[in-house]
């Protein structure tokens, strides 16, 4: 996908670590821009196998506190799982 910034092959960071990914303006028509749209991804207790849990915080910029000092922090330790938060699209 041009214009990603994502991890290499088989690397999965160990706290939130921020990538980017180019996205459409416009998925239906008329409007061909695109943005980067910021993701932050940690997987200090991601175990192969485990399961990959995914929030937005809504309407807010995008923090490392939403994949580092949230309740699912705390839910992926208990379960071995990859924590990743999509921004907003409207912000960043």
């Amino acid at each position: 996908m041009a214009g990603c910034i994502r991890p290499r092959g088989d690397e999965i960071p160990t706290s939130a670590t921020p990538y980017w990914f180019t996205q459409p303006v416009d998925h239906f028509g008329g409007n061909n821009g695109t943005w980067q749209q910021q993701y932050l991804v940690n997987a200090t207790f991601y175990r192969p196998g485990g399961p990959i849990y995914i929030s937005t915080p809504g309407e807010l910029a995008v923090t490392t506190k939403y994949v580092d000092r949230m309740h699912v922090t705390q839910l992926a330790r208990k379960t071995n799982a990859l924590v990743v938060a999509v921004e907003h699209r409207f912000f960043g």
